[in-house]
C-alpha cells in the first residue's frame, strides 16, 4: 500500500512539473508574440508618418524657371544634416498663418517639425532620444540604419532623397548573442539590451 501511494505521489509531482514547464513555455510564446506585434505596429506608424511628410514635400517644392521656360522642382529645403534638426518648434508656425505668410523654406521647417513631433508622440514609451528621423540624400534605400547622429542616420550622399526613421527597442535576453559571431558584435551586445530598428522611404516626386 505504501509503495503504491508513493508511486502515485511521484506521478502527481511529475505531472505538476510538466504542466509548470508547459505554462512557462506558453507564457514565453505569448511574450514573443506581443513583442512581434508591437514591432509591426511601430513599423506601420513609421511608414504612415513618413508617407505623410512625403506628401507634404510634394506639395511644397521650390520651383525655378530657366531661360527657356522650363520649370525645375527642388526639395533641398527638406534636406537635413542631423537627427536633431527641426526638433524644436520653428519661429513661424505655418499652420496658424495664411498661405502667403510662409516661404517654401519656412513651410519645410514646419513640416519636418510636425513629422518629428508626431513620431515622438506616436511611439509608445518613447521620447526624442529613442526615436529619430532625418531626411537626407543617399544612393540607395538599403543603406544600413544608423542611430549615430554623426553618421546622418546611415545616409551616404547621393541624388535620391530618403526619409529615414530609427528607433531603439528592447531585445530578448538571448538575442544579443545572435547578432554576430565577431568580437565587436559580441562586445556591443554585452553592453546593450536594445536593438536599433528602422524604416526608410525613398521620396518620389
Amino acid at each position: 500500500m505504501n509503495k503504491t501511494s508513493g508511486f502515485t505521489m511521484l506521478e502527481v509531482l511529475v505531472s505538476i512539473l510538466i504542466v509548470g514547464v508547459g505554462m512557462l513555455a506558453i507564457a514565453g510564446m505569448q511574450g514573443r508574440t506581443l513583442k512581434t506585434v508591437r514591432e509591426a505596429e511601430t513599423q506601420a506608424v513609421a511608414a504612415m508618418l513618413a508617407g505623410e511628410v512625403a506628401d507634404a514635400m510634394r506639395a511644397n517644392a521650390s520651383a525655378t524657371i530657366n531661360a527657356s521656360g522650363s520649370v525645375t522642382e527642388d526639395w533641398s529645403n527638406y534636406v537635413e544634416t542631423s537627427y536633431s534638426d527641426h526638433s524644436s518648434a520653428p519661429i513661424t508656425l505655418c499652420a496658424a498663418a495664411s498661405a502667403t505668410a510662409c516661404t517654401s523654406a519656412q513651410m519645410a521647417a514646419y513640416d519636418l517639425y510636425q513629422f518629428k513631433s508626431s513620431l515622438a508622440s506616436a511611439f509608445v514609451d518613447s521620447n526624442r532620444s529613442s526615436v529619430r528621423a532625418i531626411v537626407c540624400r543617399d544612393s540607395t534605400a538599403s543603406s544600413t540604419i544608423n542611430f549615430d547622429d554623426s553618421k546622418l542616420g546611415g545616409c551616404t550622399g547621393g541624388s535620391k532623397l530618403m526619409i529615414r526613421v530609427a528607433w531603439k527597442a528592447a531585445m530578448e535576453k538571448n538575442a544579443n548573442a545572435a547578432l554576430g559571431s565577431n568580437a565587436a558584435n559580441r562586445a556591443a551586445s554585452a553592453t546593450s539590451s536594445t536593438r536599433v530598428y528602422g524604416y526608410v522611404l525613398q521620396f518620389e516626386p
